[in-house]
């Protein structure tokens, strides 16, 4: 997909990403939609989106509460040269990137939660004990 982005301004890359995030606003993911609030609605927990899309248009969902992680696109002044920054935000990378946020040791296994769609993201289930699995528009329990 990003070849066929290369070479679209910035500013273009930025209005097809709102447009994409309204889209995806559109196809109710009830569940989701649910277990997410519910965490928002909390005062005291940080929550962070990683993920291996693009954070252009992902940024679009969440307010500045949460932290997303994810890949972000490399533009030469005002084009994307169809490349992203650094290795792709899959798997153990996700790890990588979130030690730089916060210091994994500090994370309270037991009051966090981790949420997935891949089996990929079986590194960030080893860091907490509540993992849940995402299937379609159910959410389901996954335990390690």
């Amino acid at each position: 997909m990003l070849k066929y982005l290369k070479g679209i301004t910035r500013k273009k890359i930025f209005q097809y990403s709102s447009e994409f995030a309204k889209y995806l606003k559109g196809l109710k993911i009830k569940d989701v939609e649910i277990h997410f609030q519910d965490l928002n609605d909390k005062e005291d927990i940080r929550i962070f989106i990683i993920s291996a899309g693009y954070e252009c248009y992902i940024k679009e969902f969440y307010d500045e509460k949460v932290t997303v992680i994810a890949n972000r696109f490399i533009f030469d002044e005002e084009y994307f040269t169809g490349e992203i920054e650094g290795n792709d935000c899959i798997g153990n990378e996700k790890i990588k990137r979130l030690s730089k946020e916060i210091d994994l040791n500090s994370i309270d296994q037991e009051n966090s939660y981790a949420y997935s769609d891949s089996l990929s993201d079986l590194p960030l289930f080893q860091l907490v004990k509540n993992n849940y699995f995402i299937k379609g528009n159910n959410i389901e329990k996954f335990k390690l």
